[in-house]
């Protein structure tokens, strides 16, 4: 999917794990913003850049997971709830 030492993860990537998520995504001139709720409370967002082949690192860091891990979400690999259940587990989700 990418080169060696690059982002394997893609708009398409992104697209899949903002709808996974339900993200609320938001149009922006240079990408659109997915926003990530958490009963209501934003715990996490990231950018999806518009060109088709475009690379997105950056989503793990902004997902606060693993590179292997964000491909997993894309792939249903990883469940809704698998997701927030690692970012309970890290310590990145409100108290309730």
């Amino acid at each position: 999917m990418g080169k060696k030492g690059g982002s394997k993860l893609l708009r398409s990537h992104a697209h899949a794990i903002a709808r996974k998520l339900k993200a609320e995504l938001t149009s922006g001139k240079a990408h659109i913003t997915a926003a990530i709720r958490y009963k209501g409370v934003l715990v996490a967002h990231f950018g999806i850049r518009h060109g088709a082949k475009s690379k997105h690192g950056h989503l793990p860091s902004q997902l606060f997971i693993s590179q292997s891990q964000a491909a997993a979400l894309a792939a249903c690999n990883i469940s809704t709830d698998q997701y927030f259940e690692m970012l309970k587990n890290k310590g990145k989700l409100p108290a309730q």
